[in-house]
């Protein structure tokens, strides 16, 4: 039996530096695997508030991140999206026959979508096993 392939993720600007052979999956808007722009207008609009109260960015980020609930609308948003499914299971199905999967993103570091939908990939590749 074939081994499974890594699931990976990655930083937008650094796309030209990832291995050929995987397969890169940008996630950023325009893709149905990113944040509706509902979600990521008003994510940025708390995030801005922020910074202007003072806050870093990187502090900001966070703090809007749990203030407008966004990994639960996130996930709301994936789980209503046909084309969103079908192209997380076209993911799992290239990982299950042993290619190599990037997520690529333009947030540097946590809190990212791309990591919520890392966390999808893996329990469908889970509930597919049993």
């Amino acid at each position: 039996m074939k081994e499974t392939g890594e699931l990976r993720e990655g930083y937008i600007a650094k796309w030209k530096t990832y291995p050929q052979e995987e397969l890169r999956v940008r996630v950023a808007r325009p893709s149905a695997l990113a944040p509706s722009k509902a979600l990521l207008t008003l994510f940025l609009a708390e995030k801005k508030l922020l910074i202007k109260e003072g806050k870093s960015k990187k502090e900001a980020h966070r703090l809007a991140w749990k203030f407008v609930n966004y990994e639960e609308h996130f996930r709301d948003e994936i789980a209503n999206n046909p084309e969103a499914q079908s192209r997380l299971r076209y993911i799992v199905h290239c990982l299950n026959v042993g290619e190599n999967v990037r997520l690529i993103c333009y947030e540097k570091e946590p809190p990212c979508h791309r990591f919520i939908l890392i966390d999808i990939i893996k329990k469908m590749q889970k509930k597919e096993m049993t």
